[in-house]
């Protein structure tokens, strides 16, 4: 996941996530934060994707700036 998150922080400032392998289940808080830290360690917000998931997309445009 490092990897893939640096690779796009150059194209977006928001990166979502939604498949996870068995790592990710294996302990969901710890992987949360440890994607988070990912995300601000590339300074892109990184979201980890849930069932029933919504998204505020006029919150993400305003950010773009």
């Amino acid at each position: 996941m490092p990897d893939l998150i640096s690779l796009f922080k150059t194209s977006t400032r928001f990166i979502l996530l939604v498949h996870f392998g068995a790592w990710f289940y294996a302990d969901i808080a710890a992987a949360k934060r440890t994607l988070k830290q990912i995300g601000r360690e590339n300074d892109v917000k990184v979201i980890v994707g849930y069932d029933g998931l919504t998204l505020d997309l006029e919150m993400l445009k305003e950010s773009r700036g």
